[in-house]
C-alpha cells in the first residue's frame, strides 16, 4: 500500500528522528520512554513529520 503522507505517518522511518540505545549491544536497543510503542508503529521514532531533517545537526562541543 502506498502513503499518501509518508512524513505524517509513525510507522515510516521517512521525515522521523529516531532514538536509539546503541550502548554495549551488538545490536540497538530501543528506550523505554519513546512515545511509539504501540501496534503499527515503529518503536525506534522519536519524533516524525519533519521536512528536511538532514540538515539537523548536533553539537558535542560544551556550552561556553
Amino acid at each position: 500500500m502506498r502513503c499518501a503522507h509518508p512524513p505524517y505517518e509513525c510507522c515510516r522511518y521517512f521525515g522521523a528522528i529516531l532514538r536509539l540505545d546503541v550502548r554495549g549491544q551488538s545490536s540497538y536497543a530501543i528506550p523505554d520512554d519513546n512515545p511509539f510503542q504501540g501496534p503499527g508503529e515503529a518503536p525506534e521514532i522519536w519524533h516524525y513529520g519533519l521536512r528536511n531533517p538532514f540538515r539537523m545537526a548536533f553539537d558535542t562541543a560544551p556550552p561556553h
